[in-house]
C-alpha cells in the first residue's frame, strides 16, 4: 500500500484543494494546471512557471490522449490562455473543431437511432455522449464525443439488436451468433453488446445494466432534445451515479472522465446525501468515493460533505486512488487503453455477490465459447475449461494471434 497516497486521500475533506502532485510528468502537471484555471479552481499565475522548458510535442500528445483539447479551448480564461505558445493554442483549436464535428455528427446519429429503436416499440434512454454535452457543458463541441451509449430493458435487448442489425449496424461484441444459453450467461453476467456502423465508422453500444444486477436502473426519466428530437435520459442523480461508476471501471485513464465528474461535483442541483444513498444500495460507494477523491486531489474541486470517507474507508480507498493516479499518468500507445486487473475490479465492488459475478463473468466470456464451442448441453463444461482458455488467450495475445 502506498502511505502517501493513504495520508493525502483525507486531506480532499477538508475544502482546500491540494496543489497538483509533484511525482507526474511535467506535461500533465501543465495539463492539470490548465484545467483547474478551466474550472476555476487553480491559479492562472501557475502556468508560465509550468511552461518553461516544456516539450510541447510531448504535451499535445498528453491533451489528445486525455481528450480535453475542446474544453480547454473554450474554458482557458485569457491569461492561462496567453502563456501557452502559438502553436499549441492553434492546436487546441483544431481540437475543438474535430470534437464539434463530431458531436454534431453523433448528435444527428443519435436522435436516428432512438426514433426507429421507440418506433419499434423499444423504450430507450441515452447515457453520456450529446446529451451529457449539452447537460453539463452546455455546449455540444465543449466535451469529446465517443462512443454512443444507450440503455434497454433487459427483455429487450434480443429485438434491440435484430432492429440495429437490420439497420446496417455490425455488431463487434459478441462478434458471433449466441445460442440460447450462451445468450443467457451473457445477460446474466456482461453488461453490454458493442455495434459497429460501417457507413459512418460510429460505436454503438447497448447495455442493460448500470451497477450490479441486469435492470437495475430505477428508469426515471426526463427527455431532452437533441438534432430535432426528443430523447430520454437517467435523472439527474442516476447520471451522475453513473458517470462515477463508469469512470472508476475504466480506472480512470482519460482525465476528461474526472472533468466530467468535477463538473457534477460543481453543480449545486444534485443532492449528493441521495446519489451516495443510492450508490452504497448499489454496491457502487467505492466508485463515487474515489471519483470524488480524484478530482478534489488532481483538479481541486472542493469536496461536498456527503462525500467524505469515513475512517474504515480510508485504506481501501488510499489504494483505489492511487491505482487510479499510476492509470492517469502511464504512457501507452495512442488510441489504446490498458486492462483493469481483476483485482482491482472486485475491490471496486463493496458486496460479496458483485465480486462473485465479476470472477463469474471472466469465465463466462463470449471469447471462450468462441475459441471452444460447445452444445448448450454441455455448456457448464465452459466453468472448468475457463483457466486453460484464459492462457490460450493470454499467450494468442502475445503473439499477435487473436482466436
Amino acid at each position: 500500500m502506498n502511505s502517501t497516497a493513504e495520508a493525502r486521500t483525507p486531506l480532499a475533506a477538508t475544502g482546500s484543494p491540494l496543489r497538483v502532485p509533484t511525482d507526474f510528468s511535467s506535461e500533465l502537471r501543465l495539463l492539470l494546471t490548465l484545467l483547474r484555471c478551466a474550472l476555476h479552481t487553480g491559479d492562472p499565475a501557475e502556468v508560465g512557471e509550468l511552461c518553461r522548458g516544456m516539450d510541447w510535442t510531448r504535451f499535445a500528445a498528453c491533451f489528445k490522449r486525455h481528450r480535453v483539447g475542446a474544453f480547454l479551448h473554450h474554458r482557458l480564461p485569457p491569461r492561462a490562455r496567453e502563456a501557452l505558445p502559438e502553436p499549441t493554442r492553434s492546436e487546441l483549436g483544431r481540437a475543438a473543431g474535430r470534437a464539434m464535428r463530431r458531436s454534431l455528427t453523433r448528435a444527428t446519429e443519435l436522435a436516428r437511432i432512438v426514433r426507429v429503436l421507440e418506433d419499434g416499440g423499444i423504450g430507450v434512454a441515452s447515457l453520456k455522449g450529446p446529451l451529457l454535452s449539452l447537460e453539463l457543458y452546455g455546449d455540444l463541441g465543449h466535451r469529446h464525443s465517443g462512443d454512443l451509449d444507450l440503455i434497454v430493458g433487459p427483455s429487450e435487448v434480443l429485438r434491440t439488436d435484430a432492429i440495429l442489425r437490420a439497420c446496417g449496424y455490425v455488431r463487434v461484441e459478441p462478434d458471433f451468433e449466441l445460442t440460447p444459453r450462451q445468450q443467457e450467461a451473457h445477460l446474466r453476467f456482461h453488461r453490454e453488446n458493442k455495434y459497429l456502423g460501417p457507413a459512418n465508422g460510429i460505436r454503438l453500444e447497448v447495455k442493460w445494466r448500470l451497477f450490479g444486477s441486469a435492470g437495475d436502473w430505477r428508469g426515471e426519466r426526463k427527455r431532452k432534445e437533441v438534432a430535432g428530437r426528443g430523447v430520454e435520459t437517467l435523472s439527474i442523480e442516476e447520471n451522475a451515479l453513473y458517470l462515477f461508476v463508469h469512470g472508476a471501471r475504466h480506472g480512470w485513464f482519460r482525465v476528461f472522465w474526472l472533468v466530467d465528474v468535477a463538473l457534477l461535483l460543481l453543480d449545486r442541483r444534485i443532492d449528493w446525501p441521495t446519489v451516495r444513498s443510492d450508490a452504497r444500495k448499489l454496491g457502487a460507494e467505492r466508485s463515487l468515493l474515489q471519483g470524488a477523491a480524484l478530482a478534489c486531489e488532481l483538479l481541486g474541486v472542493p469536496l461536498p460533505g456527503a462525500l467524505v470517507p469515513l475512517p474504515g474507508e480510508q485504506r481501501v480507498l488510499g489504494w483505489l486512488v492511487a491505482h487510479a493516479k499510476r492509470q492517469v499518468s502511464r504512457r501507452v500507445r495512442p488510441g489504446s487503453e490498458p486492462p483493469e486487473p481483476v483485482g482491482y475490479a472486485i475491490l471496486l465492488e463493496s458486496g460479496w455477490r458483485a465480486r462473485r459475478e465479476i470472477l463469474q463473468g471472466r469465465f463466462m466470456y463470449a471469447r471462450n465459447w468462441r475459441i471452444l464451442p460447445l452444445p448448450d448441453s454441455l455448456f457448464g463444461l465452459h466453468y472448468a475449461a475457463a483457466p486453460a482458455l484464459w492462457l490460450y488467450r493470454r499467450i494468442a495475445g502475445r503473439s499477435g494471434h487473436h482466436g
